[in-house]
C-alpha cells in the first residue's frame, strides 16, 4: 500500500474514524500532552459532534512545515479525497484476493467489533463511535453478535 494510504489506514483503524474526517485531518488537530500521549480533537463532518481520540505513536504523521492538512494534495480541496482513500483500499484488498472486497467504512466496522469484544458493552461501543442511535451500533455489530 502506498503512502499516505498505509499510514491513513493506520489511523482508522486505531481510531475508528470515519473517511471524510480523516482525509481532512489538519496538524493543529493533533495535541501532545505531558506525558508523551498523543491525541486528535476535531468535529466530525457527519454528525458535527467534537471526538477526542487517541492516536498510537504509529499513527503520529510526520510534521510538514507550512502544512495544514496532514493528506495535503494539490488540487482543489487542499486534501485527499476520500474516494482516492477508498480507491486505494479496493486496489489492495483486490490484490490482497479478499473476497468479498472490503471497502474503506470496513475498517471503521473492524474498529467496533474489536471495541466490543474488549468491552462487551453495546453501549459503550455506541459512545466511542459517537452513535446517537443504538440501532446504528448494532448494525456495526452484526458479525461478532449472536443473539
Amino acid at each position: 500500500m502506498r503512502y499516505p494510504y498505509c499510514l491513513m489506514l493506520k489511523i482508522a483503524f486505531h481510531t475508528g474514524c470515519r473517511v471524510g474526517d480523516l482525509v481532512k485531518m489538519r496538524y493543529e488537530e493533533i495535541h501532545c500532552n505531558c506525558r508523551g500521549y498523543y491525541t486528535w480533537c476535531y468535529r466530525e463532518e457527519k454528525t458535527e459532534k467534537k471526538r477526542s481520540v487517541y492516536l498510537p505513536l504509529c499513527c503520529v504523521p510526520p510534521p510538514e512545515t507550512g502544512a495544514i492538512y496532514v493528506f495535503g494534495s494539490y488540487g482543489v480541496t487542499g486534501h485527499y479525497t476520500k474516494y482516492s482513500y477508498q480507491r486505494e483500499i479496493i486496489r489492495v484488498s483486490k490484490i490482497l484476493g479478499m473476497k468479498p472486497v472490503v471497502n474503506s467504512h470496513s475498517v471503521r466496522k473492524s474498529y467496533a467489533c474489536l471495541k466490543y469484544q474488549k468491552y462487551r458493552s453495546i453501549a459503550k461501543v455506541q459512545k466511542i463511535l459517537n452513535h446517537d442511535n443504538v440501532s446504528t451500533t448494532l448494525a456495526y455489530l452484526t458479525d461478532v453478535l449472536v443473539l
